[in-house]
């Protein structure tokens, strides 16, 4: 991933696989200027993205990798997960996905700021302020599920 900003280096925060869905949270410490966010592939795949711009956050270290948690799932109509060591000044990004064709995937905790399922891979990102769990949930269940908390610190 390339920020295609003038500050911030991208790092990767959370990943979560299982079989064809590959779900991954980045975080870009102290950005600065403007530009346009960038995704490289290492081949064809269907796919999904979303970006989102946070404020307040943690300028040296936004996204706690180590407090930043994943889990799967197979053929379940949702997936919950806790990231570890929230506080109530703490963001949770989280973002489930699946691979069946034009299901209704939603992020069902706090705030939806999208979802897609236009194509064999679907994606549904949300956000919650403070502590808790959070949840995607899907109409038709998928054999490969997956779904991404990571803690953003303020």
């Amino acid at each position: 991933m390339s920020g295609g900003l003038t500050g911030g280096t991208p790092y990767l925060c959370k990943q979560q696989r299982n079989g064809t869905t590959d779900l991954e949270v980045w975080a870009i410490p102290a950005p600065s200027g403007s530009g346009t966010i960038t995704i490289n592939y290492s081949g064809t795949f269907d796919h999904q993205s979303n970006a989102m711009l946070v404020n307040g956050a943690n300028q040296a270290s936004p996204c706690s990798a180590a407090d930043s948690v994943g889990t799967t799932g197979n053929n379940a109509s949702s997936l919950t997960v806790t990231p570890t060591n929230l506080t109530s000044l703490d963001l949770v990004v989280y973002g489930g996905a699946h691979s069946l064709s034009g299901d209704q995937i939603h992020a069902t905790t706090g705030t939806e700021v999208f979802y897609g399922n236009a194509t064999l891979t679907n994606l549904a990102v949300g956000y919650r302020a403070g502590t808790g769990s959070v949840t995607a949930t899907w109409v038709v269940p998928s054999p490969t599920e997956a779904l991404v908390g990571g803690r953003l610190q303020p």
